[in-house]
């Protein structure tokens, strides 16, 4: 009776332990985070390549796009669930996408503010101003981005996989 009672607490204790999370989900859940980013990538690239102001339109339009992705694209981090219970990845994820929200918002509309201007009313401060915002958008943009990395890292050492490729 007592091996029946030893053999059943362990296949028990193994069942449970089977059903937690595997390597792939983590790897799962990483690509998902990452997807999110890459779906913002391809509007900030759109955006970026717009930002000389040779068409005004285009440069709105673009801006929009970019604008709705990056809400879009934070919301849907928000609502992901922690994984494992842990939530380090996904809250700077979120950090990381509430950055580049906060870039949209400030530096990324200062320079569609001032390149929207007809050409002849650019002054030499205005273009100074672009590339402050320009500056300011890609420090404050790595340092989002090298943070979110360094979250994954951890994320694919604890659930031991590896990162192929760069977000």
């Amino acid at each position: 009776m007592k091996k029946l009672i030893l053999s059943a607490a362990v296949a028990s204790a193994l069942f449970l332990a089977s059903c937690g999370p595997s390597k792939k989900d983590a790897v799962a859940y990483s690509d998902r985070i990452v997807a999110i980013g890459k779906e913002i990538d391809a509007t900030s690239v759109m955006f970026l390549s717009q930002v000389d102001g040779h068409n005004v339109d285009s440069l709105k339009l673009a801006y929009g796009k970019y604008d709705s992705q990056v809400a879009s694209s934070l919301e849907e981090c928000k609502n992901m669930p922690p994984f494992d219970k842990k939530s380090d990845f996904k809250d700077a994820a979120v950090e990381y996408f509430t950055a580049v929200k906060k870039l949209v918002d400030n530096e990324a509309k200062g320079m569609v503010d001032i390149m929207s201007k007809d050409s002849s009313q650019i002054t030499e401060q205005d273009v100074t101003n672009v590339k402050a915002f320009a500056a300011t958008y890609d420090s404050e943009y790595t340092k989002a981005l090298q943070k979110v990395q360094d979250a994954q890292a951890v994320f694919a050492k604890e659930w031991k996989f590896e990162i192929i490729g760069s977000k």
